[in-house]
């Protein structure tokens, strides 16, 4: 599957810049003209193109990271499930947090008052503790 889409992404690409440098008759005429011999050419650049687009777009510039990972957390039977979008945010706001030097029970109070449950809390600081 990821050949062919870097197959339909190169193709993509060069059938648009022959379009937009007005070539197109050029191509259309090589492809004619030498009854599809020139496809030959062709169908390797498009997937060199696709594969060039692909590892520049998805692999630099779409960076995955710690943060768009999901997160574990371990529970008392030591199995692990995978949290929640909001738990994720959650564990994180707290590791930001503890990193600008605030404690556990500045922390606490401030997720308290924005609505957090207790439960939600003191499990989100369970886990900061033991992923560090």
């Amino acid at each position: 599957m990821r050949k062919l889409t870097r197959f339909l992404i190169g193709g993509a690409v060069l059938f648009f810049g022959f379009l937009i440098t007005d070539n197109m008759e050029f191509l259309m005429m090589s492809i004619i003209c030498t009854g599809g011999i020139t496809l030959v050419g062709y169908v390797p650049l498009a997937y060199v193109i696709g594969l060039a687009f692909d590892e520049l777009l998805f692999k630099h510039i779409i960076k995955t990271d710690e943060a768009t990972q999901p997160a574990k957390i371990i529970s008392i039977n030591e199995s692990t499930a995978p949290l929640t979008n909001n738990q994720v945010a959650l564990v994180n706001y707290i590791k930001e947090a503890r990193a600008n030097g605030m404690g556990d029970g500045q922390i606490s109070g401030v997720l308290k008052d924005n609505g957090w449950s207790e439960d939600d809390i003191k499990t989100a600081l369970g886990c900061t503790q033991t992923q560090s």
